[in-house]
């Protein structure tokens, strides 16, 4: 039975958004950081809330193709990102999310970090969320903007 609602669980903060929005969902700049644990594709573990300057979060599934196109409009826009530590996150194993990582040339790009978030944690810490969901943060560690299901990249680069 546990693994049932794991499984329920994981499905909802993994699903692909199924249509493209155009609206983002305003929180309150009071946000900060998530105390989130992240496994990097090298074992490494770290926690979002202690990352410095200014960070986006991509929470995103390999095979989702808003997710897909997604990544391929931040791969063309990289310039705007140049201040922004930028973090890929999948609730999928290491292999997938690498091999998504490189089909999108965005590995060994050094403001573009790959992990690993465990569901259980992504939903007691973020709440449930879809992919493609991105947050912006400030070098404060403060929330700037979130935006659900797939986003223009334009419309983002106006919150960096």
């Amino acid at each position: 039975m546990r693994a049932i609602i794991f499984l329920l669980v994981g499905l909802l903060v993994t699903t692909c958004s199924s249509s493209k929005k155009e609206s983002v969902t305003e929180l309150p700049v009071a946000n900060e950081l998530p105390a989130l644990q992240l496994t990097l594709l090298n074992g490494e573990k770290l926690l979002v809330d202690s990352l410095p300057g200014s960070t986006v979060l991509f929470f995103f599934s390999p095979d989702c193709d808003h997710c897909q196109r997604e990544a391929e409009d931040i791969r063309e826009h990289l310039k705007a990102f140049n201040d922004y530590n930028i973090y890929f996150i999948a609730a999928h194993d290491s292999g997938q999310i690498e091999a998504f990582s490189k089909k999108y040339r965005l590995s060994g790009i050094p403001n573009i970090v790959f992990a690993h978030a465990e569901v259980p944690d992504v939903v007691k810490v973020m709440g449930s969320i879809g992919t493609p969901t991105l947050y912006i943060y400030s070098e404060r560690k403060q929330l700037v903007k979130k935006f659900e299901n797939e986003t223009d990249v334009e419309e983002i680069i106006k919150f960096l």
